[in-house]
């Protein structure tokens, strides 16, 4: 690609910038729509390149203040639609600088945007109006394109009021504020490899459990309590929110008779025995593979043996684990730990995973055990889940060649947070991120391949954002390094099958 580019219509516009962009141009391509067709024949002439452009606008919608700042998701003009797709990054990197940000529509029309045509643009989801960024888009000659602009008038406040001056000093202060923003965005564009873990994303106990709580609700209506999250993604939890789910901590919060289910990730007999005391019809949606550990647990427990758990003290499986057999189980959380503790027996002594750990450093840990405990039992086949250790495989596959990996996941799911460890693991710089919305800008620059993996409770359509949004920075070749294959289902439990 082309030296980037900041467009700046107006020379205060390119006052306020100049300067605070880095070593980036900024080019007073003058107002209206000749002047900018004008500069973006010129500007495009020689091929892509990246061309932000940046300035003062008017507000479509209410609610919109002087200093705002938009950020286009797509800039709308007389011939056609052009999309956006670094806005919400960028917006979020605006936001980190205390501006107070939207994202939406901007339209590009040849006279000022008012009565009737405003009316129309801000009933079709416009946010803001400008002169030029339509016909700007064409000097990007396909590389990435970017709007960013500063509220000076509102529909409250039009531009033919007293205080338009003052307003138009807020707006360009903010467009000054912005420049930092704006800089991390040029120096994110390049070309670049994104190289897809695969598998990555739902594993066949995550997307049972979503459809036992979608089945619920399609079967007994609105609302469906769940304890906890039903897995750990805040995405899901918000979806299944708006159908009528209803999530709750405890037990105690389901009102008596009501119907509830429980997570994906297991639950301790005393809150079965909750649930019984207050006559709720249960709907269980343990995944297998933890009701399982729950089984070996209470087995070894049952013959005497102190039962070393490996795994997180406040994570929710272990806290259901422990509760089969409280005064029988050890959370051991590192390999540190295992080398100091100390059973009632060392001769009656087993051992059990959560689910979702790092499959290097839980054997690690499980190592030191076995050396210390030459009487320890294993369990009869491995704990950690299928999902989890074929998503470890599959990234580490791709991180070993990575400048930078992506792991898409809520903060709180394990088996996302292990995946960035893991890959912190292969030299990567890893980072988790919910959505596209935690892209950090600064990330990006100097960055030519990244890996892109997502953990089992994460949608793939966040991953597919993700890759657009990535795409949007310059010209991206997708691969797709495959490690194996998933088959594995579930059966439901009675109540929604």
């Amino acid at each position: 690609m082309r030296p980037t580019v900041v467009c700046a219509p107006l020379a205060v516009e390119r006052y306020a910038l100049r300067g605070r962009v880095g070593p980036v141009p900024v080019m007073p391509t003058g107002m209206g729509r000749e002047r900018s067709a004008a500069a973006a024949a010129h500007l495009g002439a020689g091929g892509s390149r990246a061309v932000l452009v940046a300035g003062v606008a008017g507000a479509l919608a209410p609610g919109l203040r002087a200093g705002d700042v938009v950020v286009a998701n797509e800039v709308r003009g007389p011939d056609g639609t052009v999309p956006v797709p670094t806005a919400v990054p960028l917006a979020a990197a605006l936001r980190r600088l205390g501006l107070t940000v939207h994202v939406g529509a901007v339209v590009s029309s040849p006279a000022l945007v008012s009565g009737t045509a405003g009316e129309a643009a801000r009933a079709g989801g416009a946010l803001a109006a400008d002169m030029e960024s339509a016909w700007l888009a064409p000097a990007a000659a396909g590389g990435p394109f970017a709007v960013v602009r500063a509220i000076v008038d509102t529909p409250e406040r039009p531009l033919a009021r007293p205080g338009t001056p003052v307003r138009g000093i807020v707006a360009l202060r903010a467009l000054r504020r912005a420049a930092p923003a704006l800089r991390d965005w040029l120096a994110a564009t390049g070309e670049r490899t994104v190289e897809l873990a695969e598998p990555r994303s739902f594993c066949a106990g995550v997307e049972r459990a979503i459809d036992i709580v979608d089945r619920a609700l399609n079967r007994y209506g609105a609302p469906v309590y769940v304890r906890r999250q039903i897995v750990h993604n805040a995405h899901v939890v918000r979806g299944l929110q708006e159908r009528g789910a209803v999530f709750v901590q405890e037990i105690d919060e389901v009102p008596r008779g009501a119907r509830v289910v429980l997570a994906a990730h297991g639950v301790a007999p005393a809150v079965r025995a909750q649930a019984a005391a207050r006559d709720l019809a249960v709907i269980d949606a343990t995944c297998p593979l933890v009701t399982k550990v729950h089984a070996e647990v209470r087995r070894y427990s049952g013959r005497g043996d102190t039962v070393f758990l490996i795994g997180h003290a406040d994570h929710e499986e272990v806290e259901g684990t422990v509760g089969e057999a409280p005064g029988d189980v050890v959370v051991v959380e590192s390999a540190a730990a295992a080398a100091t503790v100390q059973p009632r027996d060392a001769a009656r002594v087993a051992y059990a995973m959560q689910t979702t750990l790092a499959v290097d450093e839980a054997e690690e840990i499980a190592a030191v055990l076995r050396g210390r405990f030459p009487a320890l039992t294993a369990p009869r086949r491995g704990d950690i889940c299928y999902a989890t250790t074929n998503r470890q495989r599959a990234l580490r596959a791709v991180a070993a060649g990575a400048d930078l990996v992506l792991v898409v996941g809520s903060r709180n799911s394990s088996n996302s947070k292990r995946l960035a460890e893991v890959a912190a693991r292969e030299g990567a710089t890893a980072h988790l991120l919910d959505d596209v919305g935690e892209l950090d800008l600064s990330w990006l620059a100097g960055v030519r391949r990244i890996g892109v993996s997502a953990g089992a409770s994460a949608p793939d359509h966040l991953v597919d954002e993700l890759v657009t949004c990535l795409s949007g920075f310059g010209p991206a070749t997708v691969t797709t390094t495959t490690t194996g294959t998933e088959d594995v289902r579930f059966t439901l439990p009675k109540e929604v099958s």
